[in-house]
Formats: structure tokens, sequence, C-alpha cells
């Protein structure tokens, strides 16, 4: 499907009840100092892709994070962070991969 990762309106409509959705957007090449990037496109596709998963009914949402990068990555692990905490409050099943 082709869509906006942005925007759930342009692939909320590929989305079905019972579906596995798996989520695997971000900014390539975390850094430091990358925090609006972060904020822009990570958190934005998967609070999108949050409301259309819960809004189609899907049985389980599957989240890929990187693997824990160095303490000088505060920013990125606080967004991703906050990416798992919208998840998780969605109201459906969800794993996170953490390789």
């Amino acid at each position: 499907m082709v869509g906006d990762a942005l925007d759930e309106v342009s692939f909320a409509g590929g989305v079905e009840s019972g579906d596995t959705f798996v989520h695997l957007v971000g900014v390539s090449h975390p850094a430091p100092w990358k925090e609006s990037e972060f904020r822009a496109v990570d958190l934005a596709s998967v609070k999108a892709s949050a409301t259309a998963a819960s809004e189609r009914g899907v049985s389980n949402f599957v989240y890929v994070r990187v693997v824990q990068p160095a303490p000088v990555m505060q920013a990125y692990l606080r967004v991703r962070a906050e990416c798992e905490n919208i998840i998780g409050d969605a109201g459906f099943k969800a794993t996170f991969l953490r390789p």
C-alpha cells in the first residue's frame, strides 16, 4: 500500500480488523541533535499509526525499536518511550521488539 506515514487517512483504508500492524518508520541514522526530527517523524508516525490501528481494530501492533543506544542518545530514548506509551495506551495488543 502507498501512503503517508504521518497521515493516517492516507493508509487507514488498507488496515483491517484482525490485521497485525508492523510499524517500521523512523529517522535514519539517529544522532543526539535530531530530537526535532524524532518528534516530526518517529512520534508523528506512531500517533498516526496508532490512531488508524485502533480505529480499524487491529489484533496486534508490532513496534520495532533499535538496541538501547549510547547514553548520549537521551532525546531518541525519550521520543521512543513516548511512542511506546502511545501504543500501550491505545487499547490493542502490542509487541515491542528491541533487538
